[in-house]
């Protein structure tokens, strides 16, 4: 376990899967079909049995123009110089900041508490990862010392099971290691590849924006569907694709439990989902197949044996597998021909909307005052963020956040926040390569 033990995920965190198969509202390049092989057998041809389609041409949509200025560079710059990082044996007492190599023994009223008891936990000291009371006992430790103390867990504590709870503990220290980040000079360009700082900048200031204009499509893509689906009227669904979406779901959060050490009833609980939520979000995903088959059908957006192939080779390509049938197998036909249909199904209703672009910066995402509330869609996900202070942030599947401090928060103190995001980022970065 580590720091990332923090979050606690109650949405889908699944790898963005976004691409270029052929002919779009974007522009990529077309691709030539007529003699091409339509794939069949995957939208369901009885849709309109359940769903009619309401206005689904001149949607009022937002298209985000996000704007690339030094502060995002130097951030990014930062990140690198982070991500270069090196470990070095201290030769000192363990202070914060340090990486701490443990063997863990946790008991509850006698019983052992698995979820806690661990051999070689990676601690990083100043993250309470299992609270304050055990960094500030571990902190001006060395190797090979043992501790053994209790700690009552408040309503803070990230494991909704151990409110309420005092937990012992048995430590043994079995490595202290001190976090090493590179100087910012020559020589570090260098190692990157490039003669100098300015060439350096320049790549990553070309990287963002590549990344932002990304973000930008995928956020306009799901605008005009969530548009779309607002404005239908749904009458029930075919059991066959409620269980269907339900097992992809239930599926995805058994991977995220197991990544955790959790079971899924124990994944739940902590993250504070009710089966209420699931049937939520299992609805709301049967309610997007349906819209998507029935405007599929209605339009005749199709998808070609070259389209397919031509997404495929791109998003292996894009997420690094070592071959196309690799990253087939690892989402399955299914799963990646819905998203091609979903981008296909948006792109032609972009076609056809009102869109307004707003030029924006990725901060605009994380401006907030205390007394703000940030309603612009529902909010479908949250995730919340434990430490010395609480901070609950929900985000929806347009990537726009909402931030609510509590009474006992972090008021205006946004260096910690700022701090509980980058733990999120190192997240899903470790989460992503764990799933390739």
């Amino acid at each position: 376990m580590s720091k990332k033990s923090l979050i606690l995920l109650t949405g889908l965190l699944t790898i963005s899967i976004t691409g270029g198969y052929g002919n779009t509202f974007f522009g990529e390049e077309t691709t030539e079909a007529s003699s091409d092989k339509v794939i069949t057998g995957y939208l369901l041809e009885n849709a309109d049995t359940y769903i009619t389609l309401g206005d689904y041409t001149g949607l009022e949509v937002e298209r985000p123009v996000y704007s690339v200025g030094d502060e995002e560079v130097d951030i990014e710059v930062e990140n690198r110089l982070n991500d270069n990082y090196e470990l070095s044996e201290a030769e000192r007492p363990s202070q914060d900041g340090d990486v701490l190599t443990i063997d863990i023994i946790a008991t509850v009223s006698g019983e052992e508490e698995p979820m806690i008891s661990e051999t070689d936990y990676t601690l990083e000291l100043g993250y309470a990862d299992l609270g304050n009371d055990v960094d500030e006992q571990l902190t001006g430790c060395t190797v090979g010392d043992n501790k053994t103390f209790s700690s009552s867990f408040g309503e803070d504590a990230w494991y909704e099971e151990w409110v309420g709870k005092t937990i012992d503990f048995d430590i043994t220290v079995k490595n202290v290691q001190e976090v090493i980040i590179p100087e910012y000079d020559d020589h570090f360009v260098e190692t990157m590849g490039f003669d100098s700082k300015e060439a350096f900048e320049a790549s990553i200031r070309e990287d963002l924006e590549k990344e932002y204009d990304e973000q930008s499509k995928y956020e306009t893509r799901e605008n005009v569907l969530l548009a779309a689906i607002e404005n239908c009227e749904f009458n029930g669904y075919p059991d066959k694709l409620y269980d269907s979406c339900e097992e992809s779901i239930r599926g995805r959060y058994s991977s995220f439990a197991d990544a955790f050490g959790m079971s899924e009833d124990e994944f739940y609980e902590a993250s504070g989902m009710t089966d209420e939520d699931l049937e939520d979000e299992i609805l709301e995903d049967v309610n997007r197949k349906l819209f998507i088959s029935a405007l599929c059908n209605t339009e005749n957006i199709q998808i070609t044996e070259t389209d397919y192939t031509a997404y495929v080779e791109e998003q292996a390509d894009l997420w690094q597998y070592e071959s196309t049938d690799a990253f087939e197998q690892e989402y399955g036909k299914e799963y990646l021909l819905w998203n091609i249909y979903e981008e296909k199904a948006a792109d032609f209703l972009l076609s056809k909307a009102d869109i307004t672009e707003v030029l924006t910066t990725m901060d605009d995402d994380w401006d907030f005052d205390e007394d703000d509330e940030y309603d612009d869609v529902d909010d479908d996900y949250d995730i919340e963020f434990v430490d010395e202070d609480d901070v609950d942030i929900e985000f929806d599947e347009d990537d726009d956040y909402e931030i609510d401090l509590e009474e006992d928060g972090l008021e205006d103190d946004e260096e910690d926040l700022e701090e509980n995001l980058s733990l999120f980022y190192d997240f899903l970065d470790e989460f992503s390569e764990t799933e390739n």
